[in-house]
């Protein structure tokens, strides 16, 4: 009985790719002395010398990365050909012990038959062997697709998961929509206060300059049925906080950092800026941040490029959804469009091509068109799937936001 799979050929290609890991590092490094030695010894200085440097470092990037990306692979094919070992073996172990009990095997070693319980004993260790290798596959699946997709993101299987910026971005999104209803009242009652604030203070000004009785006491009638039409709404918005706080854990999980400022001690006018943005959306993209930023230095980024690019993204989704905020509904949609276009603007976009091959007009008007639909494409329509997808593996999707957090 065989386990299945090329163990023999698994053990070596993972043997050629850690020798190839140790090629392309040792290249690099010598390149890399022998690049700073020319530009040194030549007294070599300027723009020509500046853009010789960059280009190298780069590439030294790049090859990096792809290192990196062998490196894992090797480890990845490494562990696949010994847990498959490993089930062989068990599997030999079995069919050894049932053949002492008595069991007759087929001439191609598949097919068995003997004493009952010596069969079902069989069986059970064949299935648990065949489990046990499947399950080494399944894990190896999951690290190999992603590194494939750091190469080609078009690899099928590659992006079936939600990653940990998708989580965090979606989180953020789903906050805001359970909490919109009381987040609406809120603002609702608070402006009508504002309001009511500033009428009665005219009224009350208008009163006492008011010259006639009549037209007084037809002032101060206005007066006290504000005062109580004011009562009404301090009463409803006690309500409203008292139920966000009480029932859908508003303390804890809708606090704003206008809140934060304040008990900090922080400048009133800093407070009024940041009171419109949840505590937990500023998380969510700085955790989004991290995460894009990570895959994105993999691929051959400088970490600074990743923050400013994956940084302003997540920026623009939150200053979006703040300045639509009198939307109502729209406004956490809003938010999460317009950082998404960015992520697709700086991602996915071939600006230098199109403007290459269109001119300066039509090349940016057709990059402006290719991430507006990459955002409907991939951050719409392929999200849903990805979301369904990854609701029937929980498992695989915790793993993967475990590792595009923590490597």
């Amino acid at each position: 009985m065989k386990i299945g799979g090329d163990i023999t050929g698994l053990h070596g290609i993972a043997s050629k790719l850690g020798t190839a890991v140790s090629s392309m590092r040792s290249t690099v490094s010598t390149l890399n002395s022998k690049v700073n030695t020319l530009v040194h010894d030549a007294s070599w200085h300027g723009a020509a010398a500046s853009s010789f440097r960059g280009a190298w470092e780069r590439d030294a990037v790049a090859i990096g990365a792809l290192a990196k990306i062998i490196s894992d692979a090797e480890a990845a094919i490494t562990e696949l050909s010994s847990a498959l070992s490993r089930a062989q073996e068990h599997l030999d172990a079995a069919q050894k012990s049932a053949a002492g009990a008595g069991v007759k095997f087929g001439a191609d070693g598949n097919s068995w038959r003997g004493p009952k319980a010596a069969v079902q004993t069989l069986n059970t260790s064949v299935q648990a062997a065949k489990t046990e290798a499947q399950t080494a596959r399944d894990h190896a699946k999951q690290k190999i697709y992603p590194l494939l997709a750091l190469i080609d993101p078009k690899t099928p299987g590659a992006s079936e998961l939600l990653k940990a910026q998708d989580v965090a971005a979606l989180s953020a999104l789903l906050h805001d929509y359970y909490y919109l209803p009381e987040d609406w009242a809120r603002r609702k009652l608070n402006q009508k206060l504002t309001a009511f604030d500033k009428y009665y203070s005219d009224l009350k000004y208008q009163r006492k300059h008011a010259g006639a009785s009549g037209l007084k006491r037809q002032l101060t009638d206005e007066l006290t049925g504000m005062r109580k039409d004011m009562a009404v709404s301090r009463g409803d918005l006690a309500a409203v906080e008292a139920y966000e706080n009480q029932v859908k854990g508003g303390k804890w999980f809708n606090t704003s950092l206008g809140d934060l400022f304040e008990r900090i001690g922080g400048e009133s006018r800093w407070i009024r800026v940041a009171d419109q943005v949840p505590a937990l959306d500023a998380l969510a993209a700085t955790v989004g941040t991290y995460a894009q930023a990570k895959m994105d230095h993999d691929r051959g980024w400088s970490w600074t490029h990743s923050i400013v690019a994956d940084g302003a993204a997540n920026l623009t989704g939150i200053g979006a959804e703040v300045a639509a905020v009198e939307t109502g509904p729209l406004a956490p949609l809003i938010g999460y469009g317009a950082g998404s276009l960015v992520n697709e603007y700086t991602h996915s976009t071939h600006w230098a091509s199109n403007i290459h091959n269109d001119g300066v007009v039509l090349g940016v008007g057709h990059s402006m068109g290719e991430g507006f639909w990459n955002t409907l494409k991939n951050d719409g329509w392929n999200m849903a799937k990805t979301v369904t997808t990854s609701a029937a593996d929980p498992i695989g999707t915790t793993k993967n936001v475990w590792h595009g957090l923590f490597g």
